[in-house]
């Protein structure tokens, strides 16, 4: 997908923004940890927010499967010939 410029729709701008937000939220979880850790060290602080970090990243990965990359939906066979049907009808009536 090189070179191609990908549009989003307002509800994906949405999901981009919040899915931004959760990460910068994992990472200012994960600075908290660190600290704690070389610090007082108490487990059960280190528990909750290492909890917090994997619920972080999977809320970001959720959000992210959210999104639609590439040119849309696939169409069924059915759907492709159906439009091939309708295009050779207007060139045969458009000849006429």
């Amino acid at each position: 997908m090189s070179g191609t410029v990908l549009a989003w729709s307002p509800p994906e701008l949405d999901i981009i923004d919040r899915a931004v937000a959760t990460a910068d939220r994992a990472e200012d979880v994960r600075g908290l940890y660190d600290v704690e850790r070389a610090g007082e060290a108490r487990m059960t602080v280190l528990v909750k927010l290492s909890a917090e970090a994997r619920a972080l990243d999977k809320q970001v990965v959720d959000l992210v499967s959210r999104l639609e990359f590439g040119v849309g939906r696939p169409k069924s066979a059915r759907h492709v010939k159906a439009g091939i049907a309708r295009h050779a009808l207007k060139a045969v009536k458009a000849v006429n």
